[in-house]
């Protein structure tokens, strides 16, 4: 190998593991009012501060039909509570809540859920939200007197194509 060309493998070489960690087709959002950040599909519709919540994430609407009964997205909701909550009771009011949104629930699952080191509780479950049958992901963390409620919808039968992109957008939050 020629001297002059080593120089460039080395270059290419240190480029290669970077540019596989890459996070193509999604934005880092940061909201420096309420403290956290997440990755974003770059391709959703983002709205801020809108219905209560610091953030709403909108998937892009695909097909003949323009204006889908149920659209799948995903909200943050920040709270500032007058005294220091307890995570357990946050997580069963969100989930008394949202069930009570929806008729003939099934498929409940709850478990942990870290933001990065922080703990967090999460729920997921299906149900007829107006007549449509829909599936939530909804999450909980606390971390001083501040709530954050992380929630993600679709309908029911469009889940699986969603399921890997909710999970993403959970693993990415950080509170700070």
């Amino acid at each position: 190998m020629k001297p002059r060309f080593f120089p460039k493998l080395c270059v290419l070489l240190l480029l290669v593991p970077f540019l596989c960690s890459c996070e193509f087709g999604w934005k880092q959002y940061i909201n420096e009012d309420n403290d956290f950040s997440i990755l974003l599909p770059a391709s959703w519709e983002k709205q801020e501060d809108v219905f209560d919540a610091a953030l709403i994430v909108l998937a892009p609407v695909k097909g003949k039909n323009k204006n889908p009964p149920v659209r799948a997205n995903m909200n943050i909701i920040v709270a500032d509570l007058p005294a220091r909550a307890d995570l357990d009771i946050v997580f069963d009011f969100n989930r008394t809540e949202l069930s009570s949104k929806l008729a003939r629930i099934d498929d409940i699952i709850a478990g942990d859920i870290y933001a990065g080191p922080l703990l967090g509780r999460q729920v997921s479950f299906a149900g007829l939200l107006s007549g449509f049958q829909v599936k939530i992901i909804s999450a909980n963390w606390v971390k001083g007197r501040r709530v954050y409620t992380v929630t993600c919808t679709s309908a029911l039968n469009e889940f699986p194509k969603y399921e890997k992109t909710f999970k993403k957008m959970f693993r990415t939050l950080r509170i700070k």
